[in-house]
């Protein structure tokens, strides 16, 4: 058995003790020590060596401080507030530099890949999968799905290295542990439970409200690892093996944000939806472009005011992204004219586009026509966006 397999239990094992088991009941478990216990450190430093057989460390200053900060604001909420973490960024010596994978050591040691890195795209993002992570071990899953099993006579060994190392036990514990390669080989390659998952989900929900950080944060990385895993099934997923992403979990998690009254916008912690203004050419003029997603929405051609085509593009796609952030709907869109020939795309009395008879007379069409082609390509994207929504919030 690899080294790192039993580390990545051990890691599990140091987040807290297991309780007995009373006859017929759970017995309350034990409370927890608010910081790491000098067993814990020791054991930390032991696995950090043989994980960095492995794994190599990737110095980037900037991004490391940014991690600290998240997992810093996350440990302050959590149930052991004074446990002090760092936070290195790996890429594994061997095979694909871009393994997706996040986990932690005992001691508050804590490695990300660049392979995550690259994936998430938000501070959001990235505080829900280091909270799931972290409520894996503050719940002893590993332990419990031991139990689980009913492994008897290693369940005994492992339940009460569990409370050892949480209270500070010797090292011949730590050794029973590290000979226990069966046991903790089934645990990993049979993976974490539905219930496990869910209540790691929910308590990632929890820490990430208290540390102020959106929770929709852990639905929209995952569904890009489903996504991942759908285009590539052969992929890698490494520590993720023990937790693969699937669309029923992704739809359990949207269930429980939804009956906490979460509201479900993806795009305030990843954009999935961005309105962008770019330059043009009409007719050897120029031009500016609006654009929601892929789509062009309305290309302005002349000046309004001292304000430019490429300014005015500009303008109404900052429009346009202040209301994507406030959860913009396609139903919500209006199509006016007013008083001036100017045709106007609305929403929430807002004015997102100006299409300008001066802008149609060179454009060739009416304004009319040009403000149907503009609310076209908003639905378009809006369709598109929602179409990808639907494969995981509708899938059972």
């Amino acid at each position: 058995m690899r080294p790192f397999t039993i580390l990545c239990l051990l890691a599990s094992l140091g987040g807290g003790a297991l309780p007995a088991r009373g006859k017929g009941e759970e017995a309350k478990k034990p409370s927890l020590p608010p910081g790491t216990t000098p067993v814990e450190e020791r054991l930390g430093k032991e696995a950090e060596k043989e994980l960095l057989k492995i794994f190599q460390v990737v110095k980037n200053p900037e991004m490391e401080r940014k991690l600290k900060a998240i997992v810093d604001k996350l440990a302050a909420v959590s149930p052991r507030p004074k446990v002090k973490y760092t936070v290195k960024i790996v890429v594994p010596k061997k095979g694909k530099k871009d393994d997706v994978n996040a986990f932690s050591l005992p001691g508050g040691r804590i490695f990300v890949t660049e392979g995550l890195l690259r994936m998430a795209r938000s501070d959001h993002e990235l505080a829900a999968v280091l909270a799931h992570e972290m409520m894996h071990n503050i719940h002893l899953h590993a332990l419990q799905q031991l139990r689980a099993a009913k492994r008897a006579a290693q369940w005994g060994l492992l339940g009460a290295a569990g409370l050892s190392i949480l209270t500070g036990g010797g090292d011949k514990v730590i050794h029973a542990i590290m000979t226990a390669d069966l046991v903790i080989t089934a645990i990993l390659n049979e993976g974490y439970s539905q219930k496990f998952e869910a209540e790691a989900d929910k308590g990632a929900i929890d820490l990430c409200l208290k540390a102020g950080y959106n929770p929709v944060g852990l639905v929209t990385f995952l569904e890009r690892l489903v996504a991942m895993e759908e285009a590539h099934p052969k992929i890698e997923w490494g520590i993720y093996r023990t937790h693969p992403p699937t669309r029923e979990r992704i739809s359990l998690l949207i269930q429980e944000l939804i009956a906490r009254g979460i509201e479900i916008n993806r795009r305030a912690v990843t954009k999935s939806l961005v309105a962008s203004a770019r330059k043009a050419k009409v007719d050897g003029r120029e031009a500016g472009e609006v654009l929601l997603g892929r789509e062009v929405v309305f290309k302005p051609v002349v000046p309004k005011g001292k304000e430019g085509p490429f300014e005015r593009a500009k303008r109404y796609a900052k429009t346009i992204n202040s209301l994507l952030l406030a959860n913009l709907r396609a139903f919500e869109l209006r199509k006016r004219l007013s008083p001036d020939g100017t045709g106007l795309i609305m929403a929430r009395g807002r004015v997102l586009v100006e299409i300008l008879p001066g802008d149609a007379k060179i454009l060739g069409k009416t304004v009319k026509q040009l403000c149907e082609e503009a609310m076209r390509a908003l639905k378009r994207a809006f369709i598109r966006e929602r179409a990808q929504e639907m494969l995981f919030t509708d899938s059972k």
